[in-house]
């Protein structure tokens, strides 16, 4: 069984009138896109497992 899930990815950050002055305008510009990632549990088999692991 596996779940499809979709996941924000930042692609880029701008920061504009960088340094600024006192009381100034700071504009932040973000772009973002949705990454559809799917999600599997592990399958352990007998004799896989290890020490102290449940």
């Amino acid at each position: 069984m596996s779940y499809t899930i979709l996941m924000p990815q930042f692609e880029e950050v701008t920061l504009d009138t960088n340094p600024i002055n006192t009381d100034g305008l700071l504009k932040v510009s973000i772009k973002v896109t949705e990454q559809e990632i799917t999600l599997s549990p592990e399958e352990k088999y007998s004799g896989e497992f290890y020490l102290a692991e449940v």
